[in-house]
């Protein structure tokens, strides 16, 4: 189901088409986890978290994502927090499935600690 004909839902993963890119952004169709606040899920526009197998390479703030039959990765990943952004809905390809609630607690403290909320 496209996310054009569906609301997305904060804490699921989708295939997200990342390009055009520019620089150190991500590039290509990944995972991402949408971030977005429920109050806001029928927006045109959805607020990500893009996810990398490079789970070696993370910074302060990335929180690692294992693999389940909950989320549906491939692979163990990493929540990117550094590079949230916002897509149009014509950017998301389908659901992977959903992350679980330890790890949506881990993700939203690293983005309070990156977007400096914790003061």
């Amino acid at each position: 189901m496209k996310a054009s004909d569906h609301k997305s839902n904060h804490g699921e993963i989708w295939w997200v088409n990342f390009e055009p890119s520019t620089g150190h952004e991500y590039k290509d169709v990944r995972p991402a986890l949408i971030v977005q606040a429920v109050e806001l899920e029928a927006s045109r526009v959805i607020t990500v978290i893009p996810l990398t197998t490079k789970v070696g390479k993370g910074e302060v703030c990335d929180v690692v994502i294992v693999k389940d039959k909950q989320n549906r990765l491939m692979k163990d990943s990493l929540a990117k927090i550094q590079f949230v952004q916002s897509f149009d809905r014509t950017r998301f390809d389908f659901c992977i499935g959903k992350i679980s609630d330890e790890s949506l607690r881990q993700i939203k403290e690293s983005l309070r600690v990156h977007l400096g909320l914790n003061n």
